[in-house]
């Protein structure tokens, strides 16, 4: 509940810029002035919100930035996240070799990540991080440089070791999918990483929450004919099920 009610909030900063206190307490009027200040304090430490007197003032993404950052996206539609990871840990078998990708969905899913003999392959060092109390699980972090909107390394680095490892299964989270331009991510860095990973996985599943249908970022890392699963929180249109269908994709 305190993850909806912080993401609602979020949104009704965003949408006025600026609110005071009053404002939040007449909107949540179910909890006390102390807990709507304590969710303020949350926000701003996670860099999405400024606080002022009597008040928030919501913090813009950087023009420049294709993508909000991490922590804007890692609270925004949390429960939809946590039904793709429950669906693609289901695919996942003890002895295989795994990769999971950097983003908020990915993340979710090293949460939900079975704790069974498994290596998984990862560029992402948060990721890394949440499975080093798996005692059955061997972790292989990619090097490179660090992409903090996304938290993922990129590279020559991360390309050469990923040349070298054999995965079973990827899992690959996409920022967008569009009928017209495929799947796409906002950083040329990070599509290199995906598009290698689609090529050297026997199987590739991509994860993708249904807010992010219909949306275009700018580079595209790959289209239908390079996922085997797609997996998404609420049932697809007719027309796009019938697609993914005749492209041999399972949809979960």
């Amino acid at each position: 509940m305190n993850s909806l009610r912080r993401e609602q909030m979020l949104e009704f900063i965003k949408a006025k810029d600026t609110v005071s206190v009053k404002e939040l307490s007449q909107m949540f009027s179910t909890v006390s002035f102390m807990t709507i200040h304590r969710d303020l304090e949350f926000l701003e430490e996670k860099g999405l919100i400024e606080r002022v007197r009597g008040g928030a003032k919501y913090i813009s993404p950087d023009e420049s930035e294709f993508e909000p950052t991490f922590n804007e996206r890692e609270i925004a539609n949390r429960e939809l996240k946590h039904a793709i990871a429950n669906k693609a840990a289901g695919l996942i078998h003890s002895g295989s070799s795994v990769y999971i990708d950097a983003g908020t969905t990915a993340y979710a899913l090293s949460k939900t990540l079975p704790n069974f003999p498994l290596s998984v392959v990862t560029n992402s060092p948060n990721i890394a991080v949440s499975l080093a109390d798996r005692r059955f699980v061997n972790v292989m972090l990619c090097g490179g440089s660090l992409e903090k909107k996304n938290l993922s390394l990129y590279g020559s680095a991360a390309i050469q070791m990923l040349e070298k490892i054999n995965i079973d299964l990827a899992f690959i989270a996409a920022s967008g999918y569009s009928e017209s331009c495929g799947f796409t991510c906002g950083n040329d860095g990070e599509a290199v990483i995906k598009n290698l990973v689609c090529k050297k996985a026997r199987k590739v599943a991509l994860m993708l929450d249904s807010s992010k249908i219909d949306t275009v970022l700018p580079i595209t890392f790959a289209n239908e004919d390079d996922i085997d699963y797609f997996i998404c929180d609420k049932p697809l249109s007719d027309a796009l099920l019938q697609k993914f269908k005749q492209k041999g994709i399972t949809i979960l």
